[in-house]
């Protein structure tokens, strides 16, 4: 009831208000990320365009799925922005008013931009090693990810009744255990990163090249580790999270969600830059 009438009182306070980065933990270091993988991913995507034109090649269904991923990402760094400055990022709950329904869209923009990059990768490795098998098992880890997006914006949807209560602690209302549904979110993420890890070793291993190529081929997919090393970091952050100051909370698990998703974009471009590189 304390944190309801505090809230209340401070309804319209913060939506024209900012406090210094300095004064809130975590905020400034999830401001860099973001701002840097922004750039990096800007980079890089011109780089594929780029070498689309230097080998004549028309862009394909991976490159689409690239750039919808690419759109969501910078949709979801606008989202950040204006929770930073407008929602409330870094303050306690009984500091905050309303307008917090950012919280809800960063979920889903997350969803679709892990999506689609992933996809965009898969389709990739399908179409370059075009063995029945390896194809058999692309699409089972497609179909997963389809699964898994749409588990992640149920819960972002459902787990709250009603709906706004995802975002508007005082309303009325209960939750289920978010911290148990988020993880589970992560868990299955991970598990999809480790697979796509894993995926192409034994058809790359077999490849009939020269063994610089081959090992140029292991680095790529090996900087795609550090997607799952940033996913698990990311899931033991989710279980700190208070969701009674969920703001105050939030910015660590912010670092982790923009690092972990600007990793894979950036790997879903390193195997089509040869003809730059």
């Amino acid at each position: 009831e304390s944190l309801r009438a505090a809230m209340v009182s401070n309804m319209e306070k913060l939506t024209t208000t900012t406090v210094p980065l300095n004064s809130r933990p975590g905020v400034r270091q999830a401001l860099l990320t973001v701002i840097i993988f922004c750039v990096l991913i800007a980079v890089w995507s011109a780089l594929r365009l780029y070498a689309r034109r230097v080998r004549n090649t028309p862009l394909n269904v991976e490159d689409t799925l690239f750039y919808v991923s690419v759109a969501a990402y910078y949709g979801m760094s606008v989202v950040f922005f204006l929770l930073l400055y407008f929602g409330g990022v870094g303050y306690h709950m009984n500091q905050l008013g309303k307008g917090h329904v950012a919280r809800l869209t960063q979920v889903s923009l997350y969803g679709l931009s892990m999506c689609t990059s992933k996809w965009s990768i898969l389709w990739m490795l399908k179409r370059v090693f075009a063995v029945r098998m390896f194809c058999i098992c692309t699409w089972i880890i497609i179909v997963v990810q389809a699964a898994w997006i749409i588990m992640t914006l149920l819960i972002g949807l459902l787990i709250c009744r009603p709906v706004q209560k995802n975002w508007d602690p005082t309303t009325d209302g209960t939750c289920g255990d978010q911290i148990a549904g988020y993880t589970a979110v992560s868990i299955i993420n991970v598990i999809v990163d480790v697979s796509m890890c894993l995926l192409p070793v034994p058809v790359i291993w077999g490849l009939q090249v020269k063994k610089p190529y081959k090992m140029a081929l292991f680095g790529i997919f090996g900087i795609g580790l550090s997607s799952v090393i940033f996913a698990i970091i990311r899931l033991f952050s989710l279980r700190k999270i208070d969701f009674d100051d969920f703001s105050y909370s939030v910015p660590q698990v912010i670092t982790w969600t923009y690092a972990e998703c600007g990793v894979v974009i950036l790997v879903a471009c390193f195997p089509l830059l040869r003809p730059i590189f």
